[in-house]
């Protein structure tokens, strides 16, 4: 007996709203990932030391003045790199590249060839442009 053809929307598990806000937020970091990767090595150790400052600020009493200080001068330096990503953001054409991915996969310890690179887009570029879209991205997820 042959194996019954289900529709492949069908077949589908759908996306919880939780699984959806988390696909956009990669989808949105890993859109223009290059371009913004410097920013984001700039952004992060920040961060981490603003984590820091308040945890010490927390464990002490009445604070100190100088760490309130760098508190301050941190908040606007991480002000100002957000801006930047959000600006990237804006100009971006909503589109992941193979450049992108490479970068991204890079930054977690993967590297890959430009083959591989290659055909990960390809197995889920729908529109045959070389990119992933939202769109396909979505779709991806849903499929998987």
């Amino acid at each position: 007996m042959a194996p019954k053809l289900v529709p492949p929307e069908q077949d589908e598990m759908p996306i919880t709203s939780a699984e959806e806000r988390e696909l956009i937020r990669v989808h949105r970091l890993l859109c223009d990932y290059h371009s913004k990767r410097k920013v984001l090595r700039e952004l992060r150790p920040r961060q981490d030391r603003v984590t820091s400052l308040r945890s010490r600020l927390d464990d002490e009493d009445g604070g100190d003045l100088a760490v309130a200080s760098e508190l301050q001068r941190l908040d606007v330096e991480i002000a100002q790199l957000r801006d930047k990503i959000q600006a990237l953001e804006d100009k971006s054409n909503g589109k992941i590249s193979a450049v992108d991915l490479a970068e991204a996969l890079r930054t977690l310890g993967k590297r890959c060839t430009r083959l591989e690179i290659q055909d990960m887009i390809w197995e889920v570029d729908e529109d045959l442009d070389e990119h992933i879209d939202w769109d396909e991205m979505r779709l991806m997820f849903a499929r998987n």
